[in-house]
């Protein structure tokens, strides 16, 4: 099982009139989707695939000790999709 899992960074989300979104939340679920459409268009079984948008909620220490460093460079990690090839019938935690 494919597992897509994609992040936000902690800024919050402007209000747009007509955009897809409203916070991060659905931003990354979005991306995670989309993520999943690419892999599905290239052939990927969609019964083989999970999806999660986590948004800021799971921010990694990577991320966080960028954030000393380059602000700039930290807030590009932690927008990221993460692939994590999974046994079948493994639950994610």
């Amino acid at each position: 099982i494919l597992s897509i899992q994609a992040f936000t960074d902690m800024k919050a989300v402007r209000k747009v009139p007509n955009r897809k979104f409203s916070d991060n939340l659905e931003l990354s679920a979005l991306r995670s989707v989309a993520t999943m459409r690419v892999l599905q268009h290239s052939g990927l079984p969609l019964s083989r695939m999970r999806v999660g948008g986590y948004g800021e909620m799971r921010v990694t220490a990577r991320d966080l000790a960028s954030v000393n460093a380059d602000e700039t460079q930290a807030y590009n990690l932690a927008r990221k999709v993460v692939l994590v090839i999974q046994p079948e019938g493994r639950v994610e935690p």
